[in-house]
C-alpha cells in the first residue's frame, strides 16, 4: 500500500503541531483531575469565589470525567501514529507498546504490592487468587468478573487503558487499509456514475 501522501501530511502536521499546546490534552488531564476529587469525596461547597458557586466544575459525576478520559485518550493514541511519532511497522507498533509499558507498569504494579502487603492482605489467599492474577495482567473488569474483597476499585480503568494500548495499532491500519479502499474503489465508482450521467445528458440533447 502506498501511503506517501498520508506520511507527508502526516510530517507537516507534526511540524506544525510540534510547539503547540493540545488543548484535548489539557482537557483530559482535566477530566482526570475531576476523576481524582470524585473519589476523595471533599465537601460539595468548598469551591466557591467571590460568592459564586463552582464546585459543579468540579464534582460531577465521575463516570462522566471517565469516559471523558478514555474518548480522549483513543484520540491521543491515534495521533501518535498519525502524526508520524510512531510508526505502523512492527518495530514502531513494538516501540510504542514499550514506552506505554514503561510508562504504567512499574507504577502499577508497585501499588499492588504496597496495597497487597499492607492494607488488603486478603487478596494473598488462594481463594482470592482468581482475581489477584486479573489484576496483575490487566485483564479485570468488574462487568465481567464479581469482585470477591474491597481492593483499589479504581485500577479497572488502567486495565481498560493498557487494552486500548494493545488494540490500537490495528484499529490505525484498519483505517489505512479503508483509506485504500477508498482511493481505489469508491473514487473510481464516482467517476463512472459522473461519466454515466454526462452520457445521458449528452444523449437526451441529441
Amino acid at each position: 500500500m502506498n501511503n506517501t501522501t498520508l506520511e507527508s501530511s502526516s510530517s507537516q502536521y507534526l511540524k506544525d503541531s510540534k510547539n503547540d499546546l493540545d488543548a484535548l490534552l489539557a482537557l483530559r488531564g482535566f477530566a482526570c483531575l475531576m476523576v481524582v476529587i470524585h473519589h476523595c469525596e471533599r465537601p460539595r461547597n468548598s469551591i466557591t469565589y467571590s460568592g459564586y458557586d463552582f464546585s459543579w466544575v468540579i464534582f460531577s459525576h465521575g463516570a462522566v470525567a471517565v469516559w471523558i478520559f478514555f474518548c480522549l485518550s483513543g484520540y491521543l493514541m491515534g495521533k501518535a501514529f498519525y502524526s508520524g511519532r510512531y510508526t505502523v511497522d512492527v518495530k514502531g507498533i513494538i516501540n510504542f507498546w514499550y514506552n506505554r509499558a514503561l510508562r504504567i507498569i512499574p507504577l502499577y504494579y508497585f501499588v499492588i504490592l504496597i496495597l497487597s502487603i499492607f492494607v488488603y492482605t486478603d487478596i494473598l489467599k488462594m481463594t482470592n487468587w482468581g482475581y489477584f492474577v486479573r489484576l496483575l495482567s490487566f485483564t479485570y473488569q468488574p462487568l465481567f468478573h464479581a469482585q470477591s474483597l474491597p481492593f483499589n476499585e479504581a485500577l479497572w480503568s488502567l486495565s481498560t487503558e493498557v487494552q486500548f494500548y494493545l488494540l490500537v495499532p490495528f484499529i490505525y491500519n484498519i483505517t489505512l487499509f479503508y483509506h485504500y479502499l477508498q482511493r481505489i474503489i469508491v473514487k473510481p465508482c464516482h467517476i463512472s456514475f459522473l461519466l454515466k450521467n454526462s452520457w445521458f445528458l449528452v444523449s437526451v440533447r441529441k
